[in-house]
């Protein structure tokens, strides 16, 4: 009996045994399971996005260089090019072509424009009277221009051999009757690109068709490739000169795991650390280059990480639940009253769990309403202010109307005396006479044209970015705007103190209205003073700059140093101003990193307002 007894109680401990790894088991696959399937609705997600946004940036690419495929096609029209490249020892057609391709690629925005003859060397360009001239140079061994030479349309993208620079060129065979002559190129930039990559949520790479990275959100892959190059690439690479003296190492990146065509699982390094990412692939047929989108993989990977921890809290509880309840019943014949009290403390656990599991889910909740209603409530008062800010600027653009309205009116009676005069040279057949005003009258439609544009850009609504600002053309747009005022009320201005070189970093059309308010404030403090000034200075002290306008006006009354820049708080007579020119300049100075001050200054010396603002410490030079 004792043997049987022995022989029960092994088997109801192996059974106790396979029981408990049979739990196990299932614990495991619940916290995998759990995990994986959060991180496949994650990624699934993430890839959808990714793909969107791909799309997005390959769009911005291949409009940026869309917007210059037609400007070499167009220059190779002008007859003066297939004429200097069959004459390219006549001077006076070579100072003719070199304005030409000035004036052109001023207008079209892009970086050089140049001729080139059938053998590659440089014969005109938009550079010409610069450090760096391309005239002179040659270009034969440039791919491009073997494309364009022989009748094709040449596109390439490299280092500059002239100006070290990188931009993305193009060219165009000129034609004289049916021959090619020469070579139209224009190179443009894609610096401005390439820097709103840097500020993005997602990391842009371009790969060229041999996949070296030549455009990158992170500077350190620039100039990488994504696979070792072989000997034949590498030696392309160099006749052409692409990327100068760059090593053209491989990328440290390491694909995890593929997930479609073009979508990959990676291991990058880059200028912040190690990070796994989603890679998003789109190729660029025009210019075979593949843009590839790296969103970040964090935010799926800790979901997952919270899931397996859910999943494995609960198991655990499960788990806990059932030992309880077999304890309970191999002691409960034995141990009734401990069984029982057992239950009481169990009872009693599972209501203060289920209490402070609702208190906490309750607080959960009211965290989260305070969370949205403060969200709610900052996008508000962001919307209301920018609202306030565009109000304020249209209210001065309204106050300012009679001055336009007058400086308009000069040149509108001005124009129609030149026209009156011009009808009657053209009936005395005195074409010259008639032409002489006809150039007078676009000069003076050019100067309308500066008031009314200088105006539209005042108005228009800011996006808030700070960027770089030269201090002294924001001053001359703003004296421009107060200009009429000054006059009105003959106010002397001396700006002699502002440096024409200064950078800033600041939002320029804010940076206008700052200085308008600070001056129509110093023109109003003047009034009824002699010989009414305002002074405008400006010293760099380190990384900043300290903007100083200081009239010799009535002051700053005692009473009105703790309100001075409280919404709707004014000292001038009701209907002159609603308060608010100072408040909303402090507002702007906050939102741009700068501060703005009143400095006290004995009585009867006047105001002196203060604005310190970053110095601008980009000093890349632009590309050539």
């Amino acid at each position: 009996m004792g043997l049987n007894v022995g022989k029960g109680r092994s088997k109801t401990s192996k059974m106790r045994l396979i029981s408990w790894l049979l739990m196990a088991t299932v614990a495991l696959v619940a916290v995998v399971g759990a995990g994986a399937w959060v991180e496949f609705r994650g990624l699934a997600s993430l890839s959808e996005a990714a793909r969107q946004r791909v799309e997005v940036q390959a769009l911005s690419l291949s409009n940026t260089v869309a917007r210059f495929e037609s400007l070499p096609y167009t220059v190779a029209l002008n007859a003066d090019l297939a004429l200097l490249a069959q004459r390219p020892h006549d001077k006076t057609l070579q100072a003719r072509v070199n304005g030409y391709l000035e004036r052109v690629n001023q207008k079209a925005g892009s970086t050089v424009l140049y001729l080139m003859d059938r053998n590659g060397l440089t014969l005109a360009s938009s550079n010409w009277a610069g450090s760096s001239s391309y005239v002179g140079e040659n270009y034969a061994f440039r791919p491009y221009f073997a494309s364009a030479v022989s009748g094709g349309f040449g596109r390439f993208y490299g280092v500059g051999v002239t100006t070290g620079l990188a931009g993305y060129y193009m060219a165009s065979p000129v034609y004289s009757g049916q021959q090619v002559v020469g070579v139209a190129a224009v190179k443009i930039s894609l610096d401005a690109l390439e820097s709103s990559w840097a500020h993005s949520l997602d990391q842009v790479v371009v790969f060229d068709s041999r996949g070296v990275a030549f455009l990158s959100g992170d500077p350190s892959w620039r100039l990488r490739t994504r696979e070792p190059l072989s000997d034949p690439q590498r030696a392309d690479v160099r006749s052409a000169r692409q990327y100068g003296n760059a090593e053209l190492t491989p990328l440290a990146w390491q694909t995890l795991r593929t997930l479609g065509p073009g979508v990959r699982l990676m291991r990058v390094a880059g200028d912040d650390g190690e990070r796994t990412v989603l890679a998003m692939d789109r190729h660029l047929p025009e210019q075979d280059w593949a843009l590839t989108l790296l969103a970040d993989y964090s935010g799926v990977e800790d979901a997952a990480s919270q899931a397996r921890v859910a999943a494995g809290l609960l198991c655990a509880v499960l788990v806990l639940g059932l030992w309880v309840l077999s304890l309970r019943r191999r002691r409960g014949a034995e141990q009734l009253a401990a069984r029982r009290a057992l239950e009481d403390a169990r009872a009693g656990l599972e209501r203060m769990v289920t209490e402070r599991t609702a208190d906490l889910v309750q607080a959960n909740r009211t965290l989260q309403l305070e969370v949205s209603e403060r969200g709610r409530a900052e996008r508000e008062l962001r919307s209301a202010q920018q609202e306030l800010v565009q109000a304020a600027k249209l209210a001065v653009v309204g106050q300012m109307a009679a001055g336009v309205t007058h400086e308009l009116n000069q040149p509108l009676a001005a124009l129609d005396a030149l026209a009156a005069a011009s009808s009657a040279y053209l009936a005395q057949s005195r074409v010259s006479d008639a032409l002489d005003n006809l150039a007078r009258m676009r000069d003076l439609v050019a100067r309308m044209g500066r008031i009314t544009s200088q105006l539209r850009n005042f108005s228009r609504r800011s996006e808030g970015l700070v960027e770089r600002v030269l201090l002294s053309d924001a001053l001359s747009n703003a004296c421009f705007l107060v200009d009429q005022l000054l006059c009105k009320h003959g106010v002397s201005l001396d700006r002699s103190g502002v440096p024409v070189n200064l950078v800033v970093a600041f939002d320029a059309n804010r940076l206008e209205q700052v200085l308008v308010n600070l001056m129509r404030n110093a023109i109003d403090a003047t009034r009824g003073r002699a010989g009414p000034m305002i002074v405008v200075s400006a010293v760099q002290d380190g990384q900043r700059v300290r903007l100083s306008v200081r009239d010799n006006g009535t002051g700053i009354a005692p009473e009105a140093w703790s309100h001075l820049f409280d919404p709707f708080f004014t000292t001038k007579p009701a209907g002159e101003g609603l308060g608010l020119g100072l408040a909303i300049s402090q507002s702007i100075a906050r939102d741009c990193g700068a501060h703005l001050e009143a400095v006290m200054l004995p009585a009867g010396d006047g105001a002196l307002m203060q604005l310190d603002m970053a110095l601008w410490a980009d000093t890349q030079p632009t590309a050539a």
